[in-house]
């Protein structure tokens, strides 16, 4: 039986925002270099309100899919940090979207934007556990993507996994 990925973003949303001060929004990406590519944003506002936003890219499709969940989960992750106060979390949800901006800043806070991002990984397993997600080879290479990716942008690809 196929999941169904609507109604698991809609109770993970649904979680997440229950928890507090939290909008989530889904964002239609109309052209491929709208939002940088990136497949979504943990956005803090002034603690504790904050946003989660998850950009698709068919605007007219009404269907969720495993894309958009597992990019809810990995955001929520972010905002779990945020909220325990991680210094890591800090200084990566302070850093924009600039990959170029973030070769200019020093090691130390680049390796802590890498850190946050494996954090929020690691977060986002248990949260999909909870609503019985199960593509777990999906969420594993979007993982691996992501942080190969991380890694290469800040300029860290020889940094040792924590």
């Amino acid at each position: 039986m196929d999941a169904d990925y609507g109604k698991m973003f809609a109770a993970i949303e649904n979680e997440v925002c229950a928890a507090g001060k939290t909008q989530v929004r889904l964002l239609a990406r109309i052209c491929p270099q709208d939002y940088n590519g990136i497949s979504g944003a943990f956005v803090p506002l002034k603690r504790p309100w904050s946003r989660i936003d998850v950009y698709r890219d068919f605007p007219n499709n009404d269907n969720r899919s495993v894309y958009e969940v597992i990019t809810l989960a990995h955001e929520c992750g972010h905002r779990e940090a945020w909220l325990q106060e991680d210094e890591d979390e800090a200084v990566r949800s302070g850093a924009a979207h600039d990959s170029a901006a973030w070769l200019a800043m020093a090691i130390t806070e680049r390796t802590a934007m890498l850190r946050a991002e494996e954090r929020a990984w690691r977060a986002a397993r248990p949260l999909l556990e909870r609503h019985s997600f199960a593509d777990w080879s999906e969420f594993e290479r979007r993982k691996r993507d992501d942080i190969s990716t991380y890694r290469s942008r800040l300029g860290v690809e020889n940094l040792a996994p924590p």
